[in-house]
């Protein structure tokens, strides 16, 4: 159950960052990878396999 919670924290902090890249990013391609990475990311967040 810790390990579940912390592993969800970690997650939650990356989803975080590659949100505010997202944002701050300029160039397309870099939001577009961001993006294309944080989807498996937010189904790990909410333990959709």
């Amino acid at each position: 159950m810790i390990l579940t919670l912390i592993y969800q924290a970690i997650v939650l902090l990356f989803c975080v960052v590659l949100v505010w890249e997202v944002f701050t990013e300029k160039k397309f391609a870099r939001q577009l990878t961001a993006v294309v990475v944080l989807v498996p990311m937010l189904l790990r967040l909410l333990m959709i396999k």
